[in-house]
């Protein structure tokens, strides 16, 4: 029939559209085109139960029954959508996008007469187009929190191989169409409706590297004291249009690491507690790292390992951040430190932490970015059977005129790292200056041009906050904030808790970043980036260059005139006195 040619479609048309427009599936936006999607996928399978079931011809009510199932089943995302997330920890989508629906309502139909297993029909087949779709289904929830997720080609297939069903099974029966007795389409339009569908998912599958590169990413953000006071999370929510689906904080050693109140906070708005455990003191004096991987602190590491074990759900820990750096005291070569050292601190706090039952922490592994090969990284790594996940930490701090792109500071040490692991990559601090350029077309540039070509990227924390004189805040200024919102509030961003932390633990696919922009990230101009790094002793080794150029240029202006005197031919004067005044007497 041309109605199931249609439908697919029109279905496949929405998902194109889609893939064009923002490459997501978290935000309510995204509801525009998945409902009429999950309606014509819901109308396609009623249709095909009509075709193909001679029988016993299903009523109008159980059709219409199922229709509505296959799109009412996204009203359990409206908690989320008003901030309850009771119903999303720890999987992608609500609990309720499971088998436990379908198979719920299917028993209860039993229980009540039957009427409720048509809603289950479309439930079922709600759950095959998400199956495919955005961050995949926890169907074998509460038994498993994994997200499945299949290919989007094989939606595809199911609808084709569906509406190839129904074409044959029409064509092969003599009776008018059931749905309401009309003619079929004319022939010249049943034979272009094949063509236009597979022209469309021909458009579709040529679109799947975009789409692949432009994968969603969560925001996430550290404020100061925001563990603290969790009113500072609310009103940075309300100053982007997005609440953070990881909130960052620093914990110092001798310090609790894990405070209920402090983690529930966070979690009750929908994140995930991003912590640093630093393992320096208030004053600043470090702990060995050969001390911990010897085990004089177990102690306080095993009591730390149960305090988040009994908290429960998932928290992601960096230990020891930025060890290739030389500015902390863990950092490369400060008290000893080597690699080897740092791995075996590291391997050790992870054992503790296992053996007491902590395995809802997720150990991030974040080192500072290279720096053009100044800080390298990857004998420090740790190894994947003791890394969750992998970042980078990276900042445009606009020092001495020098003013990059988010793809500069990164480009280099994100090619590095996949090179190394296949685990998934996060952000875990990033930001840049207010002065020194435009901050709010770097922040435009980041956010909407430059990180969505990271294809790993799973998760970008801005560090809003300052360091020394230089101000990372995301209202730093009127134009930044604007900028940041105006960014933030895309799909793209979209990336929810639960789909967060039900990312693979290995991302097979590898990409290379992409080509740094050539402009358009707020560079200053040439002459301010010039007078920035002549300072100090720079300063004096510029007057000396061009004083000692002016004294070269003067003494080759000198002997230019000089060989041309000496070329200059010397005339007689006899010659001219003639010419003057006549002859001699």
């Amino acid at each position: 029939m041309p109605l199931a040619i249609a439908l697919v479609g029109f279905i496949l048309g929405l998902d194109l559209l889609w893939s064009v427009v923002a490459s997501s599936t978290a935000p309510t936006e995204f509801a525009l085109v998945d409902e009429p999607a999950h309606l014509a996928t819901g109308l396609l399978f009623v249709l095909a139960l009509l075709t193909l079931v001679r029988s016993r011809q299903p009523s109008l009510s159980f059709l219409a029954a199922a229709v509505v199932g296959s799109v009412a089943l996204d009203l359990d995302h409206v908690p989320e959508l008003l901030g309850w997330h009771g119903l999303t920890a720890g999987v992608p989508r609500p609990y309720t996008h499971s088998l436990v629906a379908p198979l719920a309502l299917i028993v209860v139909g039993a229980l009540v007469g039957g009427r409720i297993r048509p809603i289950a029909f479309g439930v079922g087949a709600h759950l095959v187009r998400d199956l495919c779709t955005g961050p995949g289904v926890a169907v074998l929830w509460p038994l498993s929190s994994a997200a499945v997720r299949l290919p989007y080609l094989i939606f595809v297939a199911s609808l084709v191989l569906t509406a190839a069903a129904i074409v044959v099974a029409a064509r092969r029966s003599p009776s008018p169409s059931r749905l309401g007795g009309r003619r079929e389409t004319p022939p010249l339009l049943s034979r272009l409706l094949p063509g236009i569908v597979a022209a469309t998912v021909s458009a579709a599958l040529a679109l799947a590297p975009a789409r692949a590169a432009a994968a969603p990413t969560a925001f996430g953000a550290y404020i100061p004291k925001a563990d603290q006071h969790p009113a500072l999370l609310d009103s940075l929510a309300h100053q982007v249009g997005r609440a953070p689906a990881i909130v960052g904080s620093y914990k110092r050693w001798r310090l609790r690491p894990f405070i209920r109140t402090e983690l529930q906070a966070i979690w009750s708005r929908g994140a995930v507690p991003l912590i640093t455990w630093e393992p320096w003191t208030l004053a600043g004096r470090g702990f060995p790292l050969r001390a911990i991987a010897d085990g004089r602190y177990d102690n306080y590491v095993r009591r730390a390992g149960k305090s988040a074990a009994a908290w429960g759900h998932p928290i992601l820990l960096r230990f020891a951040h930025e060890m290739n750096g030389t500015w902390y005291p863990w950092g490369r070569g400060r008290d000893g430190n080597t690699p080897r050292v740092y791995i075996a601190a590291w391997r050790h706090l992870v054992r503790i932490f296992r053996s007491v039952g902590a395995d809802n922490v997720g150990w991030a592994w974040t080192p500072n970015v290279d720096g053009g090969g100044q800080y390298p990284f990857p004998r420090f790594y740790p190894g994947n059977k003791w890394v969750d996940w992998v970042g980078l930490d990276g900042f445009n701090w606009a020092r001495r005129g020098e003013w990059q792109s988010f793809t500069d500071i990164f480009g280099s040490s994100y090619d590095t790292l996949s090179r190394m692991t296949s685990r998934p990559m996060i952000v875990a601090e990033t930001g840049s200056s207010q002065t020194g350029g435009d901050k709010a077309a770097w922040v435009s540039s980041a956010l909407s041009k430059e990180i969505p070509q990271f294809s790993r990227i799973r998760a970008v924390v801005w560090f809003s906050d300052r360091v020394g004189d230089v101000d990372f805040r995301v209202d730093s200024s009127q134009a930044s904030l604007r900028a940041f919102r105006s960014s933030i509030v895309s799909p793209r961003y979209g990336l929810n808790r639960g789909a967060l932390l039900s990312t693979p633990a290995s991302l097979r696919r590898k990409t290379a970043a992409p080509a740094a922009p050539s402009g358009g990230f707020g560079e200053p101009s040439l002459f301010y980036r010039l007078t920035q790094k002549l300072h100090g002793r720079y300063l004096w080794i510029a007057i000396a260059i061009v004083a000692a150029s002016l004294v070269i240029l003067g003494f080759l202006i000198a002997w230019v005139r000089k060989g041309g005197r000496a070329k200059e031919p010397l005339r007689p004067r006899s010659a001219g006195r003639r010419q003057a005044g006549g002859s001699e007497p």
